[in-house]
């Protein structure tokens, strides 16, 4: 991810005392390199920002670098004023960066003071972006506290999640599916750029690069007996078609309805095998048109790749659990084994032909189930419980599937109540082992309510 850090200082001090200027540049290059070592790239302006005139011209270099988070550094008190515009008008997302040289401190009116005092440019500045309705997260500590510098790094990763979610491409392909009211959005939500697929002659494969995706598939997929080849090599060539739709327009997530996705669109089969191919390589998916929910699972996998879109399907009373599944469509990076290629005989439209298609098992672990949601009034919350995942499974079975268990031994008749209460989609993401406050953060810069079902 390439961040920008924003030194910040005060031309006073360049007016009184010159000398201290090197100093603050070396401690904003330390931390610098701090947020290097974390693997993130740093853009920085070349010098400390002290006037309105460098600030904007700071921030330009920012967007222009194709920045991702803008992380603000007070090297010492600088007058929120000179700042506040330039911070305010970027769609940059904001991580104060809030900490000083030295960490202890004893008085000392002289070089220590000097070089230590910027938490009250902190909250000036703070304060400020709160008045101009500027949301952001703050992360106070030393630069060479490891504990310090994991939360900052979380913050950042947060703030890029926002970035994808607020600047994001979404491709959807054959419409939404008619009658599903739960995800939908007015167009231009959260500045989402949506992209409807077109059959175009430059996305059909050649020989060689169906053979090179066969031949793939023969070592990452078990293949069914009963698959015949035609039928894989069909599915083949329309997967290879809606990749190259992805990869031509640079998508960050995408979306197909299945009754649409067919022969009327230049497709043979429903390219349900591309959709769990593209989850695995971290681009968002969602089911049915819905360009939401694909849009945030993208966001989510830019703090974790272990990823997927999926519905809760069925309650097992007895059992405590509830079943996980969706047509066709899962990360199959993440199930229990390697997943099995088979033969799917196509009912649900007359527009396509039996494809080949990736089953398996979620694999077992700790996870984090979450949810976009629309409410009343153009709000959203983002809804979230940390579950169970365990794995049953049993290659011979032609389903995508998953079982999980709600969270503290809640009964699942407690956990739906409390899902649907919320006003919780039947569209969800699942992220294994994700810290869930990514996603507290993650709906504090998006303006997004936050529920965890607990």
């Amino acid at each position: 991810m390439k961040i920008a850090l924003l030194p910040l200082y005060v031309k006073l001090y360049d007016d009184v005392v010159p000398s201290y200027h090197d100093k603050m540049l070396a401690f904003a290059n330390a931390a610098a390199e701090t947020l290097k070592q974390c693997g993130f790239e740093v853009e920085m302006p070349g010098d400390l920002c002290c006037i309105e005139r460098e600030f904007n011209d700071a921030i330009k270099i920012f967007e222009n670098a194709k920045c991702q988070v803008l992380v603000t550094l007070h090297t010492a008190y600088s007058p929120s004023l000179e700042s506040i515009n330039a911070l305010a008008d970027t769609d940059l997302p904001i991580v104060v960066f809030d900490s000083t040289p030295d960490k202890t401190f004893e008085f000392d009116y002289g070089d220590k003071l000097m070089a230590n005092h910027g938490i009250h440019g902190v909250q000036d500045m703070c304060n400020m972006l709160l008045q101009r309705g500027k949301k952001f997260l703050i992360t106070a500590g030393h630069y060479q506290d490891e504990a310090f510098i994991e939360r900052l790094k979380k913050n950042i990763i947060a703030a890029g999640m926002t970035y994808k979610f607020t600047h994001a491409k979404v491709g959807t392909a054959g419409g939404v599916f008619a009658g599903m009211g739960d995800f939908r959005v007015p167009e231009g939500a959260f500045n989402m750029q949506v992209i409807n697929y077109t059959d175009d002659p430059a996305y059909m494969p050649n020989e060689l690069e169906i053979g090179d995706e066969l031949l793939n598939d023969r070592e990452n997929f078990h293949l069914a007996a009963s698959l015949p080849p035609a039928m894989h090599r069909k599915t083949i060539i329309d997967s290879l078609k809606l990749r190259k739709w992805i990869e031509k327009n640079q998508l960050d997530a995408f979306t197909i309805n299945f009754l649409k996705c067919g022969k009327e669109m230049g497709f043979n089969v429903v390219p349900f095998l591309e959709c769990s191919k593209a989850m695995a390589r971290n681009i968002g998916y969602a089911g049915e048109g819905d360009v939401l929910t694909a849009l945030f699972c993208a966001a989510v996998m830019q703090a974790n790749s272990e990823t997927t879109f999926t519905e809760m399907f069925c309650p097992d009373w007895q059992g405590n659990r509830i079943f996980l599944s969706h047509m066709g469509e899962m990360n199959i990076a993440l199930m229990d084994q390697k997943p099995h290629l088979a033969d799917c005989k196509w009912i649900f439209s007359d527009s396509a032909d039996d494809a080949a298609i990736a089953y398996g098992c979620l694999k077992s672990g700790k996870a984090v189930l979450a949810n976009i949601a629309p409410g009343p009034n153009g709000k959203f919350t983002i809804i979230a419980s940390k579950i169970t995942l365990t794995a049953q499974n049993d290659r011979n079975l032609k389903s995508m599937r998953g079982w999980f268990m709600p969270p503290c031994d809640m009964a699942v008749g407690e956990f739906l109540e409390k899902y649907s209460e919320l006003g919780g989609t039947h569209h969800l993401v699942l992220s294994y082992n994700l810290d869930i406050q990514y996603l507290k953060n993650f709906a504090k810069l998006t303006g997004c309510d936050f529920a965890e079902i607990c």
